[in-house]
């Protein structure tokens, strides 16, 4: 997350307090990813945890939201090579704390993610005549505080196209030749991410809030 300093805007402030890059053994690589969508109202949660190379079974993986203090358990799926863990939880926490411990391997850290947007344009079940658009059509979102995002991904699921910025700006101008005459979504994720000093190699921490709206493109 990008926090700017001002005396006026406390929230920003507040925001950039609470994300921390933990700490741990730095015996463990996980990955943790964090996602909300919008359209059914809940958060995916899937962490990966590797020790020389390979899977870690059994190990306790927990979130903890920063606000409510509420845990949840991310429990194991699969084994060996496929091992991962997963819930999916009702609602967004946009502060998320991740414990993962296994035997004497241990890792903290903790994110603020990005507050809630909508995409302003286009609007849900919108009709886009891709001839009278010229060669880019301009999709915008508007947040709730105005703190911007460390990256954002723009997609349309059937037109073929997508992108990641770190200009959170909102707005993109997509190429119209992307957009494919028929049903569409067009998707805009915006996330904050942190590395995860007590672990190693690719050790990071990811939140997202992903909202799509429904087009019908015609030519």
């Amino acid at each position: 997350m990008r926090c700017l300093s001002s005396s006026v805007l406390l929230l920003l402030a507040a925001g950039c307090g609470y994300t921390d890059s933990g700490s741990g053994s730095n015996t463990l690589e996980v990955i943790a990813t964090v996602e909300y969508r919008a359209d059914d109202n809940s958060t995916r949660a899937e962490i990966t945890v590797n020790k020389s190379g390979a899977k870690v079974e059994g190990a306790q993986v927990v979130l903890t939201d920063g606000d409510s203090g509420d845990e949840f358990a991310i429990a194991q799926q699969n084994n060996g090579n496929n091992t991962v863990y997963r819930n999916e939880i009702s609602g967004y926490h946009r502060k998320m704390a991740l414990k993962v411990a296994s035997g004497s391997d241990e890792l903290t850290g903790q994110l603020e993610g990005p507050g809630p947007h909508i995409i302003s344009n286009p609007d849900n079940s919108e009709i886009l005549d891709r001839n009278s658009m010229g060669d880019t059509f301009e999709v915008r979102w508007t947040t709730e505080d105005g703190i911007r995002a460390d990256e954002i991904t723009i997609r349309f699921n059937q037109g073929d196209f997508e992108t990641t910025i770190s200009n959170d700006n909102g707005k993109y101008s997509v190429p119209t030749t992307k957009l494919n005459a028929q049903n569409d979504e067009v998707r805009v994720t915006r996330r904050n991410r942190t590395k995860l000093s007590g672990g190693i190699l690719a050790s990071s921490l990811e939140i997202s809030y992903r909202v799509e709206n429904s087009v019908i493109v015609q030519n």
